[in-house]
């Protein structure tokens, strides 16, 4: 597998080599985010999403938490009018899924089954970060559609010239998902669990909206929680090295003892502490004056994500007070609109985080994979859309949200 990497890896390092730019020529693909300005970069990406900033993509690069070794190859589809740059899509070349939320396991089988390689393919995400948003970054200044088009036209070319067999836009917005859809992209509905903020005073407030043997329920958890712990919240600036460090440990302690993989390196929590800490968030809880657990969250603009989570001690419902409780006691004292959690977890339906669609769109090579995957997908839509309504029922609230 490495020997097929490298190979592939080596073979399109140098951009002179991949012949249709030189149909594109005002289109770069860069290997790495060094070679873009980072100023440029931010100018065009938006307000809410702190993942799609640069320093995020570069701590990822420069910690070597993507790269060869974890199967993510960077090739960031930039487009410049004059050496001005006016759009970039974050793509990566893949080849395993791992860290992207969107599973399609079964397509690789499938693939391997018939005699195909499903790998290489490209993904376009931000790696390890199932959170919501642009993935097609345009200047202000120009029009989207025009500048997203001739993109999107090299990213068929850059396809087909390397072979890969197909392409993967995972948590898109729902504009973008549209777009890609009429440009021949097939559509998948997941769905994740949300808090919104909808113009709380307090915790107290939010839970007045709870039926009473929900409300009650959340009060016994608070207090259980809480019980020979105190909480720490530090932010930005009042984030120091000790802090990272704890975070970092609890991390891994945690990865380790669900034996999964631990995708970030050390030296990606280090970069984060100095280039990026403005952005973090994260929630301690402390015993004997140790932190035994800790979560760790991004802010930007009126959005707030939960990320990392780690614990080193098993205190009953304590992932639910450092995950959930204290982020939206924070949101709601910081007028943040939206608290993302993460992927999955049905308990956080409970606990006031509603089902919301996410989206991705995929291109696939071969035309038989892609007329069975899309007949797939038409079906998966409909079971969505039942488990969405259930879960909408199931609401822990008085009245419909």
């Amino acid at each position: 597998m490495n020997k097929f990497i490298n190979s592939f890896f080596n073979k399109n390092q140098n951009n002179d080599d991949l012949l249709f730019l030189e149909k594109f020529p005002k289109i770069k693909v860069h290997k790495t985010i060094n070679e873009i300005d980072k100023e440029s970069w931010n100018n065009i990406i938006g307000e809410n999403n702190p993942f799609i900033e640069y320093e995020f993509f570069k701590a990822l690069e420069v910690s070597n938490s993507i790269g060869k070794k974890s199967g993510w190859l960077c090739n960031y589809l930039a487009l410049y009018e004059q050496e001005k740059l006016v759009g970039v899509i974050p793509l990566f070349t893949k080849y395993n899924s791992y860290g992207e939320y969107i599973f399609d396991w079964s397509w690789a089988s499938a693939y391997s089954q018939s005699g195909l390689d499903y790998y290489p393919k490209f993904t376009i995400a931000v790696p390890f970060t199932p959170a919501t948003g642009k993935r097609i970054f345009i200047h202000p200044d120009y029009d989207f559609k025009e500048i997203a088009d001739q993109l999107i036209n090299c990213l068929f070319a850059f396809a087909k010239s390397v072979n890969v067999s197909s392409i993967h836009w995972l948590f898109t917005e729902k504009q973008e998902m549209d777009y890609l859809t009429a440009k021949g992209f097939i559509p998948r509905y997941t769905h994740q669990f949300h808090w919104k903020n909808y113009n709380y005073n307090s915790f107290d407030d939010f839970l007045a909206e709870f039926t009473s043997k929900k409300r009650n329920q959340i009060k016994r958890e608070r207090k259980q929680a809480k019980e020979g712990i105190t909480i720490e919240i530090v932010s930005g600036n009042d984030l120091k090295p000790l802090h990272w460090q704890a975070m970092y440990n609890l991390y891994i302690s945690t990865t380790y003892k669900k034996w999964a993989t631990d995708y970030l390196t050390k030296e990606f929590f280090e970069y984060i502490a100095k280039n990026f800490y403005e952005n973090a968030v994260i929630v301690f809880a402390k015993k004997d004056n140790n932190y035994i657990a800790g979560a760790l969250n991004f802010r930007k603009g009126d959005h707030l994500y939960g990320r990392y989570w780690g614990s080193l001690e098993e205190q009953q419902c304590l992932h639910f007070e450092i995950c959930y409780y204290q982020s939206i006691e924070y949101a709601i004292k910081e007028k943040i609109n939206l608290f993302e959690a993460g992927a999955q977890g049905e308990h956080k339906l409970q606990r006031g985080f509603l089902a919301e669609y996410t989206y991705s769109v995929h291109w696939f090579a071969e035309p038989q994979f892609s007329n069975a995957i899309q007949d797939y997908l038409k079906r998966e839509k409909r079971s969505m859309d039942k488990m969405i309504d259930e879960y909408r029922e199931d609401s822990p609230f008085k009245t419909q949200k």
